[in-house]
């Protein structure tokens, strides 16, 4: 089973099991979506299929100028210098780019179907009438993470068990990160990742 299914399932499923009795309860959703590996149905990932094929320095000023447009920041603000280890988009190769690309559509697809499992929760909420009777705390324990685990020196253990090849990518049998570059990105209009 996909994670974040089971753990909607598993949660509706508690709620239901006592809910004669009309008594508050606590329900601690523990997602770990969209957290490496990045694994997901291609009916999720296939949605955002070229999204991100201009790179990942043009998501950090995408997310930038919207923030601006937004008014969530001031309208002078400027993109921080990227990361070192950061690769400039135009010198990947075309299988690089790629893979890079699809890194996104990944984590895209993750949240998409995280946003889908919140909902249904939601939906179930409302149809036994308790939605307007429910407090929802939602948070993350952390920013975007920059560390790519199957490329990383000390882990190429993950090799041995995982195929990072660009026809497996989001697979179970693949293990990717999105690394610093869609970190960066995804930080925007911060300055590096977590």
């Amino acid at each position: 089973d996909y994670s974040t299914d089971f753990y909607t399932d598993k949660i509706i499923a508690y709620i239901d099991q006592n809910i004669a009795d009309d008594k508050p309860f606590f329900a601690y959703a523990t997602y770990t979506s969209p957290h490496w590996p990045l694994q997901v149905d291609k009916k999720y990932s296939d949605k955002y299929k070229g999204m991100y094929d201009e790179g990942y320095e043009q998501l950090r000023i995408e997310r930038l100028n919207s923030l601006k447009k937004a008014g969530i920041i001031p309208a002078n603000s400027k993109q921080p210098p990227a990361h070192a280890r950061v690769k400039p988009w135009d010198s990947l190769s075309d299988i690089e780019k790629m893979k890079e690309s699809r890194k996104m559509e990944l984590y895209a697809g993750m949240l998409d179907n995280l946003d889908e499992n919140i909902g249904r929760l939601i939906s179930y909420l409302k149809e036994i009438g308790k939605y307007d009777n429910t407090l929802f705390v939602f948070m993350s324990d952390n920013g975007a993470a920059h560390r790519d685990f199957i490329n990383a020196e000390a882990y190429q253990v993950l090799k041995e068990y995982y195929n990072d090849e660009y026809e497996h990518m989001g697979n179970p049998d693949s293990y990717i990160s999105y690394g610093p570059q869609w970190a960066e990105a995804g930080s925007a209009p911060f300055r590096y990742f977590k």
